[in-house]
């Protein structure tokens, strides 16, 4: 939505310049400019909101994911929990900042599971049929 206002305001900008060119006004032209980086925006708000959450459990199980473990449901079911307390446009950055904590113990032949595991986290929990985009 917001990437949608620049573009609105310059349509609208320029019906104007031509609706005032054909009557030989004079315009003044006013530019607004949105700053998209700001932190208290909807991504400053997710970051925040993740903060806030102990997500050891989602750790936990991606650890899990690593080792070929399956038999621990309850590091499943914490971490789904947890997931849940989070807004849906936040749980995918919940999931990512849960794997950036054990990214750097897996080893190679372990990536395809983990990855895999790890972006269909909120599928797994039946939060979410999408999957999340994160970078392997």
């Amino acid at each position: 939505m917001a990437k949608l206002i620049p573009t609105v305001a310059l349509i609208s900008i320029l019906l104007i310049v031509i609706a005032d060119a054909s009557s030989g006004r004079r315009t003044i032209i006013t530019t607004v400019e949105i700053d998209e980086t700001n932190p208290t925006g909807r991504e400053g708000q997710c970051r925040e909101e993740v903060e806030r959450q102990d997500l050891n459990s989602c750790v936990q199980y991606m650890r899990q994911l690593k080792s070929g473990k399956s038999e621990e449901k309850q590091q499943l079911q914490q971490c789904c929990s947890r997931l849940k307390q989070v807004r849906d446009e936040c749980q995918c950055p919940a999931v990512e900042s849960a794997y950036q904590e054990m990214r750097g113990e897996v080893m190679r032949h372990q990536w395809p599971r983990v990855i895999t595991g790890v972006r269909g986290l909120p599928s797994t929990c039946g939060l979410s049929e999408e999957d999340c985009d994160i970078e392997s």
